[in-house]
């Protein structure tokens, strides 16, 4: 037999509803606040923000036909996009690129290093989505040399946190690891 799927289907349904009903609620609640007491409105929309990322993060990793590391690749891009946003509402201090970026792609190297240890079987299935992760600090560390920081070191050592996990990966990996790489992208 086959476990019952409809079910969990059902309550998740009613638990992203219910989510995103919330989510509205509070919003509405943030934005009378602020008129009451003259904030500027700015601040209900990075609520806004932050409120609808919290939706999105909860309906994206509740389906149940995405990868895990799908899942995880997609929120590092969302919420570094947030954090780019809340950093341009709040006058572009660019503290979202020195820190905040590649913050988060140290956590989801964290996040990638507990997966692959707790589900070391499938391990290989990772390696692509840790590529991606390299590639987004490095674009991370483009932005930084963009505006104007000539030795950005979060973003530095975010890249080399990453590469050297990738390095890792492949040497420890060895066959099966040079085996998907070529598979991938055909060298």
């Amino acid at each position: 037999m086959y476990p019952q799927y409809k079910q969990t289907v059902k309550k998740l349904r009613l638990a992203q509803r219910i989510t995103v009903f919330s989510a509205i609620v509070a919003e509405l609640i943030v934005v009378l606040v602020s008129l009451k007491i003259d904030l500027d409105l700015k601040y209900a929309i990075m609520s806004a923000a932050g409120l609808a990322f919290g939706c999105f993060s909860f309906i994206f990793c509740t389906s149940l036909n995405r990868s895990l590391q799908n899942k995880i690749v997609v929120e590092l891009v969302v919420a570094q996009i947030l954090i780019i946003v809340i950093d341009a509402m709040l006058d572009f201090k660019e503290w979202s690129l020195h820190y905040g970026l590649p913050g988060v792609v140290i956590g989801v190297d964290i996040a990638m290093l507990v997966l692959i240890i707790v589900n070391y079987t499938v391990w290989i299935e990772y390696l692509f989505s840790i590529i991606w992760i390299l590639f987004d600090s490095l674009v991370c560390m483009a932005l930084c040399f963009a505006f104007g920081d000539l030795f950005p070191w979060y973003s530095i050592i975010a890249a080399g946190v990453t590469a050297a996990f990738l390095g890792g990966l492949i040497v420890v990996g060895d066959k099966e690891a040079h085996n998907e790489l070529h598979k991938r992208f055909h060298f």
